[in-house]
């Protein structure tokens, strides 16, 4: 018999569009099933089994290998009935996305690059459309496609770190416990497609197929079918034990619990775009999410599950999950990634222990693992606000899972990201500044409408609504006056000096104040007046009404259009003493708590900002005298100082880190880790500078 005659071939593709692919790869070794024992499940016994991929050879094209062809040209009168001759790509694409109508173009494009087998060619728009099976296997897609997520993968290997129904040994189990106490989320189980026998994902084996989407960093996803897909795709670098190529292969593992930015993918396909067009995007977009405090990222879908995620820092962050071997307990999250100030992002030891020494040391362990698993510091949820502010309430642990806030009216583009490198000799002088987020508006939360614009806070000096000012705060900090004549101490007083003892216009670096530091804004204090105006009976608005005129005493009340602008004209006590009513007392009659309100007005990316640290940059136009007005500068801060936003700081750096002559008089010994009254003795006044060469080059060595 003819060797070709004992060949077996795979015909068609991976994928929902796999029937009509034109192609086939012949079968070198057939997929595998392995019996690993039996398990316990509801409906009794069950074997556990490993399902290994085929090895298939290189990809054959031609229109007699698809699938559908084969079949019978009768069964596909909609599709083959248009190739009288092979098809050309155009042909394909129309017979592709015939039964595709009302999906976007983009999701289409994806759709068809499948069928043809990882690429297509849009001649109308120009586009070349890589298949991303994240999302044509997942998200968007139509009810057919979306079934792929629901078809058994087989079951997991007996005894796998991050099996749900396995049966582990003593050992295992003991094993299992102190993996977990090591910061590892042994609960979800992930998987790496690749081609390689690999036991360790590693930063320096990444990235060999692209760039990756949400940054660079090692890849896996909890569904099989999409680890399946690119386990095909790969090119083996590595040979067996048996000195062949290896083939596809499935590699699971369990990450790190922490700090995940999360992606919709629709987020993600528009990052892809950036990614196809820039070869260093995906690398900055990485160094950008690590100095705000991310561990890695994930993209998810509509109901909030994982589809896919990335580590960044995979030599720690991930593990096999057949390695049962303790953690050594020096291992970290948050290895130093690239040069330079930009990139040296990510601190010597673990980001996440650093935030934890900042709580109160009465917050119960509860209390700060279920905020910070959730990416939000503890603090955001205190109980009231102000000087009778308390621990977040253990009754309420679960109010952040029930909670959606609404944001629109987005008016802050694309943030540019610099490195104080580039600015070094230039004066410069600092601000505390809250973590109020700018540039949108809070249309709703839990479906109540609030509308109230988020005005800053960091990004203030981004946002449009802003104007031509860097910065606002009350008369008296900005124009402080001593004897007739501008204080020392005020911030246009040092901008001015700065400016003439180093002939540049300094920078403003306002560095984070604690989560409830927001509490002094005219915010938290509308949004919760607003949700209580649209969600309480009448009877209790009017008695929220008396109790608020005891603290306002020019309150209009609820129903009046004047009782923003009568909010507005209070003092930091007043606004903090209706928020602390409106938490304590109000909250069981349809109102909101002032962790909520924080949290919709905080920053998404200052949820987890550490105390001190630095975000953004501007310059002060020294040349204009500041203006006072509060309907045009602030709804919270009368007082406005012209300039112009730089855009955010690259790095975690700390405050204390350009002020050496502060640091030493203060007495603190690591400027990463300064004490509270030091951060303290910054909210008196203004501390300034110049960004000398030294103190980059000892950022770079605090984190080498």
């Amino acid at each position: 018999m003819a060797e070709s005659a004992l060949r077996q071939y795979e015909y068609g593709g991976d994928g929902p569009f796999g029937f009509f692919m034109p192609e086939r790869r012949e079968i070198l070794s057939p997929e595998q099933r392995l019996d690993m024992g039996y398990t316990s499940t509801r409906r009794g016994p069950a074997f556990k089994r490993i399902y290994i991929p085929a090895k298939l050879g290189e990809s054959e094209t031609s229109l007699e290998y698809m699938p559908a062809y084969r079949a019978g040209k009768s069964a596909l009168n909609a599709v083959i009935s248009l190739f009288t001759d092979p098809p050309s790509l155009d042909e394909v694409k129309e017979a592709g996305t015939s039964a595709l109508r009302g999906i976007d173009q983009y999701m289409r494009d994806q759709y068809v690059a499948g069928a043809l087998g990882g690429t297509a060619y849009n001649p109308e728009t120009g586009q070349v459309t890589e298949f991303d099976p994240t999302v044509a296997m997942v998200g968007g897609a139509p009810t057919g496609v979306q079934a792929v997520r629901a078809a058994t993968p087989g079951s997991v290997v007996l005894g796998m770190v991050g099996s749900k129904n396995a049966r582990y040994t003593p050992d295992q189990l003991e094993a299992i416990r102190q993996i977990d106490e090591a910061g590892f989320d042994t609960d979800q189980l992930f998987l790496h497609g690749t081609s390689d026998e690999i036991d360790q994902l590693s930063i320096g084996k990444t990235q060999k197929r692209d760039s990756g989407y949400i940054g660079t960093g090692a890849y896996s996803t909890p569904e099989p079918n999409i680890s399946r897909y690119y386990s095909n795709q790969a090119t083996p670098t590595t040979r067996d034990s048996m000195g062949d190529w290896s083939g596809p292969n499935t590699f699971p593992l369990i990450t790190k619990k922490g700090n995940y930015k999360q992606y919709t993918l629709k987020e993600k396909t528009e990052l892809a775009q950036k990614a196809r067009a820039n070869p260093e995007f995906s690398q900055q977009l990485a160094e950008q999410n690590i100095a705000e405090g991310y561990i890695g990222a994930d993209v998810v879908d509509a109901n909030g599950s994982i589809i896919e995620r990335v580590n960044y820092f995979p030599d720690t962050d991930t593990r096999s999950a057949f390695d049962y071997s303790i953690p050594e307990t020096t291992l970290r999250s948050g290895s130093k990634r690239g040069t330079g100030v930009a990139a040296a992002s990510a601190l010597t030891g673990d980001y996440r222990d650093r935030i934890i020494q900042e709580y109160p040391k009465s917050y119960k362990p509860a209390i700060i693992e279920n905020y910070v698993s959730q990416g939000v510091d503890p603090r955001t949820f205190a109980a009231g606000a102000g000087d009778n502010a308390g621990d977040p309430r253990m009754g309420q642990l679960n109010i952040l899972g029930g909670t959606t806030v609404n944001i629109g009216d987005q008016r802050i583009g694309d943030v540019p990201r610099i490195d104080l490198a580039d600015y070094e000799g230039y004066p410069f002088f600092t601000s505390m500044s809250d973590r109020a987020a700018a540039g949108d508006v809070i249309l709703d939360i839990n479906g109540v409408p609030i509308n109230v614009s988020r005005r800053g806070g960091q990004n203030y000096m981004l946002d449009p609504e802003s104007g031509e000012f860097v910065w606002a705060s009350d008369e008296d900090v900005v124009l402080k006056s001593k004897g007739g004549e501008l204080s020392d101490t005020s911030f246009f007083k040092t901008a001015k000096d700065l400016k003439e003892k180093y002939g540049k216009d300094p920078l403003i670096v306002p560095w984070t104040m604690a989560p409830t530091g927001i509490d002094f804004s005219t915010q938290v204090g509308e949004t919760m007046l607003s949700y209580a105006r649209n969600s309480m009976s009448r009877g209790d608005l009017a008695s929220l009404d008396k109790d608020v005129k005891k603290i306002i005493p020019d309150w209009p009340g609820i129903d009046n259009p004047d009782w923003v602008a009568s909010f507005r004209n209070t003092t930091g006590n007043q606004r903090k003493a209706v928020e602390n009513l409106l938490d304590r007392n109000y909250v069981d009659k349809g109102g909101i708590t002032s962790g909520i309100a924080r949290y919709a007005n905080t920053d998404s990316d200052l949820r987890m900002a550490r105390d001190g640290q630095l975000v953004n940059a501007g310059v002060v136009d020294t040349g204009r005298y500041p203006l006072t007005d509060s309907i045009l500068v602030h709804p919270t801060y009368n007082t406005g100082l012209y300039g112009e936003g730089l855009g955010r700081i690259a790095g975690d750096i700390q405050v204390f880190e350009l002020l050496p002559d502060a640091r030493a008089l203060m007495g603190i010994v690591d400027p990463l880790n300064p004490p509270r009254n030091a951060l303290r003795a910054l909210e008196m006044k203004p501390y300034g500078g110049v960004i000398t060469e030294s103190a980059l080059r000892a950022i770079e060595d605090r984190r080498r």
